[in-house]
């Protein structure tokens, strides 16, 4: 099927949609809060993960698929980046959000396309609350001749981590993840995991960013959410449920590592992740590890605030020669939802990498 490069520019929306504190709350637990984020959980005190805005979207990603025209049998959550324009309401409201493909990049016969999609969703009191940037690895459509888009690559920093934590994302964590909206098969159904290619259903990537939301937060800005202003991930290998993660925190970097221990640590692959002061670039990197360093990336800003200086010693300064953007990856891989059977478990790389 030949990729229609006339959606590039067309509007899509504005889409309409509401949500409440228990909306919010039903996220944080599929993301992992517990009683000790309390401030996640409790309506009495809530606050909003920043990631919680990447479930408005779901709409958007069929209309994407089905307005560029690529192959579903190949398609893939390839990066997510996520503007927080104003913070996020607890109490909800009612939202509207309104979308375009923005870009359609050729990575090369063989090697797959890329169809970038922008999101901007508006609070009803009239505030901009966030963009939501999706990026679609199609497989299965490259060699058509487009532009090839940017390169980019990121090193980890040769050095100890300064502190780790660990998390313990339940074998029935998907099953909390997908009441926020995420209902593809392939995260609940086995026999739908098995025909496309895995040996039981897999974590939702969009669950494991929320993962690595939280992480950043805990320990750069605890207790401030609303610091956040951009959040970037690039999706690595699937992660199956229950699978213990390591964090592992070097300022500026932090390493997110699956127990290697644990029999599905070979299906996760390394991700990083970075953040971004607002007067200048700070590298913060993260990989969930497998049997083969492969780097992805996520990158992000925070604004300032009454604990800014000491979230900063924490977090260093930036390292000569490293990327001025400040980069890291984050906990998983995903399929696109609504992609169908036999999509190989085996992913690759957005610039045609093999993983």
């Amino acid at each position: 099927m030949t990729l229609n490069l006339d959606a590039i520019g067309k509007k899509i929306g504005p889409i309409t949609s509401e949500y409440d504190w228990k909306d919010v709350v039903l996220y944080a637990l599929g993301v992992g809060a517990g009683f000790d984020e309390l401030e996640y959980v409790y309506e009495n005190k809530l606050k909003v993960i920043p990631s919680f805005a990447v479930t408005t979207i779901y709409a958007f990603f069929a209309e994407f698929v089905a307005r560029s025209g690529v192959n579903l049998a190949g398609i893939l959550h390839g990066e997510h980046e996520l503007i927080l324009h104003n913070p996020i309401p607890p109490e909800g409201g009612m939202l509207s959000s309104e979308g375009q493909i923005t870009h359609i990049y050729d990575k090369g016969a063989g090697k797959g396309a890329l169809v970038i999609g922008e999101v901007n969703t508006y609070h009803s009191d009239g505030r901009k609350l966030f963009t939501n940037i999706a990026t679609l690895f199609a497989r299965l459509d490259g060699g058509f001749g487009g532009e090839a888009g940017p390169k980019e690559r990121f090193e980890f920093p040769d050095r100890e981590p300064d502190f780790e934590e660990l998390a313990h994302p339940s074998p029935d964590q998907p099953l909390i993840y997908r009441l926020s909206g995420d209902r593809f098969a392939l995260h609940v159904d086995p026999d739908f995991a098995r025909a496309s290619g895995f040996e039981r259903p897999i974590m939702h990537g969009l669950c494991t960013h929320g993962y690595a939301c939280r992480a950043v937060i805990k320990h750069l800005f605890p207790g401030e959410p609303e610091r956040m202003a951009r959040f970037r991930v690039r999706f690595s290998r699937p992660l199956y449920p229950g699978a213990p993660n390591q964090g592992q925190h070097s300022g500026p970097s932090c390493r997110h590592a699956a127990d290697p221990g644990h029999p599905s640590s070979r299906s996760a692959r390394p991700s990083q992740a970075g953040l971004r002061r607002p007067t200048g670039a700070l590298p913060l990197l993260g990989a969930v590890s497998g049997h083969r360093p492969h780097l992805q990336r996520w990158d992000g800003h925070i604004r300032p605030g009454r604990r800014g200086e000491r979230a900063w010693d924490v977090a260093g300064r930036r390292r000569r020669g490293s990327d001025p953007r400040g980069h890291s990856r984050s906990l998983g891989g995903d399929h696109l939802p609504g992609g169908g059977p036999g999509v190989p478990g085996r992913q690759r790389s957005l610039d045609g990498d093999a993983d």
